[in-house]
Order: C-alpha cells, then structure tokens, then sequence
C-alpha cells in the first residue's frame, strides 16, 4: 500500500482547532478557550492521580509498617479502626434522627461512649 494514501476515517477527525469549524458568530474568548480548558482538565485529572496514588501508597505502606511492628500495634491499630467505625456510624445514624434525638434523648452524644 502506498504510504502517501490515508484512510478516510483519519480526515474525518480534526487535528487541528482551525478544522473545528468554529463559527464566525462565536466570541473569539470561546475559540481561544476551547483548547485552554482541554488542558487545564488533563493537567487536573493528572494531578488528581498523581494524589491519590501517593496517598494509596502511604496507606500501604503504613499498613505493612503496622503488620511488621508486631502483635501489640496490630491489635491497637485494630481497635482504633473499630472506635473511629462505631463514631461514623453513630454520627450518621444522630445526622438522620437529629430532630427525634434532640427532644427524646438528652445528653445523646455524651452517653454513646459509656
């Protein structure tokens, strides 16, 4: 095949802004921003990965860092998920029930720990 013959499918796609077709009517600010805000989307998707990529390995890492510690460290680090579990769970279950709550249980948030 020659090298110098395209497929069609390829000149149906536009590889430049100018083949965009952008209408003569449209704000010059929407023709120069078309691109911009292509990019400034890439570079937050990036950006956005490159965070919780880190933060995914800070969190495995200080995973193997617990396990490795020893006994003791695990079982602490196994009740403080439970604490922190039950606290979410009681602060949803209050956020839903807060008008009941508020007028039949005095003291709500003072008696969920005891």
């Amino acid at each position: 095949m020659d090298k110098n013959v395209r497929p069609a499918v390829t000149n149906l796609i536009p590889t430049k802004a100018s083949d965009l077709n952008v209408s003569a009517s449209a704000p010059s600010s929407f023709k120069q921003g078309v691109g911009e805000k292509h990019q400034k989307h890439d570079e937050s998707k990036m950006c956005k990965f490159l965070t919780r990529a880190s933060y995914g390995f800070i969190m495995i890492g200080s995973i193997f860092g617990v396990i490795y510690s020893g006994h003791f460290y695990i079982c602490v680090f196994v009740a403080l998920c439970q604490i922190m579990l039950f606290r979410e769970l009681v602060t949803v279950r209050y956020n839903a029930y807060f008008h009941i709550i508020q007028e039949n249980i005095p003291l709500f948030r003072t008696t969920q720990w005891l």
